[in-house]
């Protein structure tokens, strides 16, 4: 998980349209799709202490795996955006919750950008 999407912009070529692949081809070629994620298991590897609860600390660690300049704000606005009974902490179901959002989201902008 990263602290922000960037997406590329794409720069479109109108004077040389590239020629249209064959299909045929450009399935073999595409990787298999990657199986759904296991937020609940994934839950269970951050919960380190075992109380059943991410508090900020265990978000960060976990955001600054892949980014590790990821701001505390940032980890601070997730936990608050999705801590649905406002305990200060995600539970396994708003985790696994947020995270099926996150990547509907990302799902969606990848068929904005096709």
């Amino acid at each position: 998980l990263s602290c922000s999407v960037i997406f590329a912009s794409i720069p479109a070529s109108t004077a040389n349209p590239a020629p249209k692949p064959d299909p045929k081809a450009a399935n073999a070629s595409k990787p298999a799709p990657k199986p759904p994620a296991d937020w609940h298991k994934q839950f269970e590897r951050l919960d380190l202490n075992k109380d059943g609860k991410l508090e900020t600390v265990d978000l960060l660690k976990w955001y600054r795996r892949s980014n590790p300049t990821c701001p505390l704000s940032t980890v601070e606005k997730f936990l608050q955006e999705n801590d649905l009974d406002k305990d200060g902490a995600l539970n396994e179901e708003e985790f696994v919750m947020a995270m099926e959002f996150v990547e509907a989201k990302k799902a969606a902008a990848k068929q904005v950008k096709k």
